[in-house]
């Protein structure tokens, strides 16, 4: 099961904030030509400061469980090799 698909299931603030990184991500990674993969660069860059922002916020440090927050890591590890790329 995609992060997409765990997290559509899902009900809550934290789930929907994973869902919308989940399909942001996914809709970067469907990258056909050079110079979409240009473009998504700044794009996957933007992404990747606000997964951070979430993730080093005080609503997931008091509420997120240990799985939501590697869930987290591994968007953060996807869309930094899509900014660097």
């Amino acid at each position: 099961m995609t992060l997409k698909e765990k997290y559509f299931k899902r009900e809550g603030y934290t789930a929907f904030q994973l869902w919308m990184f989940a399909v942001t991500l996914d809709e970067l990674s469907k990258t056909e030509n050079e110079l979409s993969k240009t473009e998504n660069k700044s794009k996957a860059a933007s992404l990747r400061e606000r997964v951070i922002e979430f993730s080093e916020s005080a609503w997931m440090s008091a509420r997120g469980t240990s799985d939501e927050k590697k869930d987290l890591q591994q968007i953060i590890d996807e869309v930094t090799c899509m900014a660097i790329d």
